[in-house]
């Protein structure tokens, strides 16, 4: 049987990338989310199912009047398998317009999936989309095989999480990774949480996607929280205008980099997550002596959260202050393209 390209599917807690194997970066991007023109309530009581109710997906369902629930299936794992069906479909046929019958699937996984997880994934690829062929991979290895390295130190900051996994020749080190609750999305609601104390009408739910739009536009990371705090004091020279859903002006002070700074502080918003900077340190901690160096060498940054301005630069700053006094040795890496690094 004659086979067409391979089709790489990367559906993350907050995107989905979909592509061919051909691409340096994915042929298109969308949200990883579904919205319903009713309320999943309402099947309690009626012979419909949820395939029968219509939808949008992606940017569609955010911005859509007509939408009453919205559905994240993916949050690290997949958690809504109807929903991620009618996703994948939406990815092959409307984004990429092939019928998946003749494309060998590579899928990118989290490390955490499950062989429940991986069995059901197979399952809906090959009885449903009727794929020919399947790998699934996890996501820190094609990481490292982006940067040209069989061994180093992925530091991902993803929407649902940061985890840090060392690798040492090809093979994940499992006992040695480290992970914290914060992600692209605490950024967010911590955000949220600011400017709604400033502007009521952001406190719904129904605007995180466009504070996250804000985030992504208007955030960074700050070498030093405290002396930036006392910049935006001193000028007005920072502050960023945004439009508020009532029409109005709204504006960004001190939350563009405070919002971040949860990365480098969790106790800011009260989480008693470890700082990113501790977890590298623990991670590189449960690892042996005799491989430490290689693994410090490659210290390889990916995931949405590390593409925020100054992140690299706190980052090497922390890690100097903390590994200074153990006289270790460290090279933080950053590509362009990172939140693109299975392709």
């Amino acid at each position: 049987m004659h086979l067409d390209q391979p089709i790489i599917l990367d559906s993350g807690s907050s995107s989905t990338k979909v592509g061919f194997k051909s691409d340096s970066i994915p042929v298109d991007v969308f949200q990883t989310v579904i919205g319903y023109t009713e309320d999943l309530s309402s099947l309690r009581h009626s012979d419909l199912q949820i395939y029968d109710l219509e939808y949008y997906i992606g940017e569609k369902a955010l911005s859509s009047k007509r939408v009453k629930r919205l559905l994240y299936p993916v949050w690290n794992l997949v958690i809504d398998w109807e929903s991620i069906e009618k996703l994948w479909h939406y990815a092959f046929f409307d984004r990429l317009h092939v019928n998946p019958n003749y494309n060998p699937i590579m899928m990118v996984e989290s490390f955490y999936s499950t062989r429940e997880q991986q069995e059901k994934i197979a399952e809906i690829m090959f009885e449903v989309f009727c794929v020919p062929q399947l790998l699934l991979s996890k996501s820190p290895l094609l990481c490292l095989y982006a940067a040209g390295k069989i061994t180093g130190v992925i530091v991902e900051s993803s929407a649902s999480m940061t985890i840090v996994v060392p690798i040492y020749k090809g093979t994940i080190i499992p006992h040695a990774i480290t992970y914290s609750s914060i992600g692209g999305y605490s950024i967010t609601k911590y955000l949220q949480k600011m400017l709604g104390n400033k502007y009521s009408q952001l406190k719904p739910k129904k605007f995180s996607h466009l504070i996250d739009e804000l985030k992504k536009k208007h955030c960074y990371v700050s070498l030093n929280a405290e002396r930036e705090k006392k910049v935006f004091m001193k000028t007005k020279k920072f502050i960023k205008e945004f439009i508020l859903p009532s029409g109005d002006i709204g504006i960004m002070e001190e939350e563009r980099f405070r919002a971040p700074e949860l990365i480098f502080d969790p106790l800011l918003n009260g989480y008693n997550d470890e700082p990113i900077q501790n977890l590298i340190l623990e991670s590189i901690k449960k690892c042996d002596l005799t491989i430490r160096k290689e693994l410090l060498d490659n210290l390889i940054l990916c995931g949405g959260n590390t593409l925020l301005h100054g992140f690299r630069e706190r980052l090497d700053k922390e890690l100097n202050l903390l590994f200074e006094e153990k006289k270790l040795e460290f090279k933080i890496k950053s590509f362009e393209n990172r939140e693109f690094f299975p392709w």
